[in-house]
C-alpha cells in the first residue's frame, strides 16, 4: 500500500471501530460512575451517541497516522519497532 492508502486505511478501520464500540463504551462508563441512571432507557440513546461524532472523527486522524507509521517501518525496525513508533507517532497527534 501506498503512504496515503495506509493513511486511508488505518483511519477509516479506526473511525468505524470507534462509532461501532462508542456507545457501549459510554453505557459501561456512565453505568461505572453515575448512580441512578444505569439502563439504556434510564439514559436515552441521545446521551450515548453525544460525544461519538467528535470522537470517531478524532479516530480517523489517529488511525490512519498509526497505521501508516506501522506499514512503513515494518520492514526495516520489525513489527515490535514499529509498533512502539506507531504509538508514539500517535500520542504526538493526540496529546495536547
Amino acid at each position: 500500500l501506498t503512504g496515503a492508502q495506509r493513511l486511508v486505511a488505518g483511519g477509516s478501520a479506526r473511525m468505524l471501530a470507534q462509532m461501532l464500540m462508542y456507545p457501549a463504551d459510554a453505557l459501561r462508563t456512565l453505568a461505572q460512575t453515575r448512580s441512578g441512571a444505569k439502563t439504556l432507557s434510564d439514559l436515552g440513546a441521545g446521551v450515548l451517541l453525544s460525544g461519538c461524532c467528535t470522537t470517531s472523527a478524532f479516530a480517523l486522524a489517529v488511525g490512519g497516522l498509526q497505521f501508516a507509521i506501522v506499514g512503513a517501518l515494518t520492514s526495516t525496525t520489525g513489527i515490535l519497532g514499529a509498533s512502539v513508533c506507531g504509538g508514539i507517532g500517535s500520542r504526538g497527534v493526540s496529546l495536547p
